[in-house]
């Protein structure tokens, strides 16, 4: 009854176990801050717990910010990096007027808008 396993047996369990390992080698595992914006954009999580996570995902202040600006319509790149090299935190840019806002490269009415609208 529980005598040595089968030839049989040992390759069964080989080729499970290496289908296993297999398919645990090869997940393709997303990044935490961009399952954030994706959980966000989809609207599985609000702003509160995406704020959350990019701060888990992200410990740089300047990366916080941009994370979190640039997924809002109208702000790339350029502008994100704009924006977090005038504010040093995110309590900072929720803290602040539009009209400052609004000195910053690329940024008019409208973005500064959403932005503070994204922050606050």
């Amino acid at each position: 009854m529980y005598g040595e396993p089968s030839l049989f047996e040992l390759v069964v369990a080989s080729i499970i176990l290496a289908g296993t390992a297999r398919t645990y080698l090869e997940r393709d595992e997303e990044d935490p801050a961009d399952e954030a914006r994706r959980l966000y954009q989809e609207g599985l999580i609000d702003e509160l717990e995406f704020e959350r996570r990019i701060g888990e995902a992200v410990d740089d202040e300047f990366e916080k910010i941009r994370l979190v600006v640039e997924d809002i319509n109208g702000v790339g790149p350029k502008t994100s990096k704009a924006i977090a090299r005038e504010y040093t935190t995110i309590e900072d840019l929720r803290g602040t007027d539009r009209e400052r806002l609004e000195d910053v490269y690329g940024v008019g009415e409208e973005t500064a808008d959403a932005v503070l609208e994204r922050v606050r």
